[in-house]
C-alpha cells in the first residue's frame, strides 16, 4: 500500500523520497456526525485537509481534535478569508483611474479655485486679474492684470487687447492667436478679481471711500452700505456723477423723498465709475 502511494508520488514530481511526508487533499466535514449542522447537510461547509500518513499519526489526532472541537472557528476563519479575497478584488477594481478628457472647447470656468462668478454685463477692465488656462500646456498658462492700456501680455502672443470685452470674447481671441503657434488650443479664461468695477461716495457719509460694484447697486443700497448719511448733511441735495461717452452728467438724488417711498425713480442703478456725493 505504502509502496504504491510512494511510486506514485514520485512519478507526480512531489517527491524523490522513499514515502511523502503528505498525502494528496481531501475534502472533510468536521460536523460530520452530532451537532446542528450534521442534522442539515446543506450546512455542512466541506474545507480540504491534509491526509497525513499513519493510523496514528499524532499531526492527524491533533487536526482531528481540533477540527471536532472548532470546527465552527475554522469554517468562519475560512469564510473571512474568502471575504477579503473578494474585498481585496473590488477594491482593486474600484481604484482603476478614470481617463482624463479635456474640457468642453470654448468653456468658460469660473468655479475655479481663485476664481469668482462675474456679476451680469461684465467687460474686462483695467486691473482686473485674469487667469488664461491652456489645456495641457502649463508654459502658456499664466496669471495676467489688466493694465491701464487695456491689454495682457501672453507667452508667444505678447500684447493682447482685453478691456472692454466679456471673458467669452477674449477667450476667442486668445484661442485664435494661440492657433498660430499650438495645434488645436484649448483656452479657458477665469475671472481672478475685479478691481474696474467700483463705485465711490464722499461727502456727509459714515464711511466714504471707493465700493466693489459686483452685483446691481442703487443709490440706496451704496448709502446703506456705507453707513448712511450723517446727521447734518444735506440728504436732500445728493449727486450722482457719471461719465457718458466721455461727456459728464450730474444727477440729482433726493434721499429724504426716496426714504419716504416717493419719487423712487430717483433711485437709479449705478454704474462702474459712478461717483455719489453727499453735501
Amino acid at each position: 500500500m505504502h509502496e504504491n502511494v510512494s511510486s506514485t508520488r514520485v512519478a507526480n514530481g512531489i517527491s524523490t523520497s522513499g514515502q511523502a511526508p503528505y498525502a494528496p487533499l481531501r475534502a472533510f466535514a468536521p460536523f460530520s456526525s452530532g451537532g446542528s449542522l450534521a442534522a442539515n447537510p446543506r450546512r455542512q461547509a466541506h474545507i480540504l485537509v491534509p491526509d497525513f500518513p499513519g493510523k496514528g499519526s499524532a499531526m492527524k489526532k491533533l487536526w482531528s481534535a481540533a477540527s471536532s472541537s472548532r470546527g465552527l472557528r475554522v469554517n468562519a476563519l475560512v469564510g473571512a478569508v474568502l471575504l477579503v479575497a473578494a474585498g481585496t478584488v473590488a477594491g482593486a477594481q474600484s481604484e482603476t483611474p478614470a481617463p482624463v478628457s479635456a474640457p468642453v472647447a470654448g468653456a468658460v470656468i469660473a468655479s475655479t479655485a481663485g476664481g469668482i462668478v462675474p456679476p451680469p454685463g461684465y467687460v474686462i477692465g483695467a486691473d482686473d486679474v485674469l487667469s488664461v488656462l491652456f489645456w495641457r500646456d502649463k508654459d502658456l498658462t499664466t496669471d495676467v492684470t489688466v493694465r491701464p492700456d487695456g491689454k495682457i501680455t501672453l507667452p508667444l502672443m505678447n500684447d493682447v487687447q482685453a478691456a472692454g470685452l466679456t471673458p467669452e470674447q477674449l477667450r476667442d481671441n486668445v484661442t485664435k492667436s494661440a492657433a498660430q503657434y499650438v495645434q488645436d488650443p484649448n483656452v479657458t479664461v477665469v475671472v481672478k478679481a475685479i478691481n474696474s468695477r467700483r463705485v465711490y461716495i464722499q461727502g456727509g457719509i459714515a464711511k466714504p471711500g471707493p465700493y466693489p460694484l459686483m452685483m446691481p447697486t442703487t443709490v440706496m443700497q451704496l448709502i446703506a452700505t456705507a453707513g448712511g448719511v450723517q446727521e447734518f448733511a444735506k440728504s436732500d441735495e445728493i449727486v450722482i456723477l457719471r461719465t457718458v461717452n466721455g461727456k459728464a452728467q450730474a444727477i440729482k438724488f433726493n434721499y429724504k423723498e426716496v426714504s419716504k417711498g416717493q419719487k423712487l425713480s430717483q433711485n437709479i442703478e449705478l454704474q462702474p465709475g459712478d461717483t455719489v456725493v453727499v453735501r
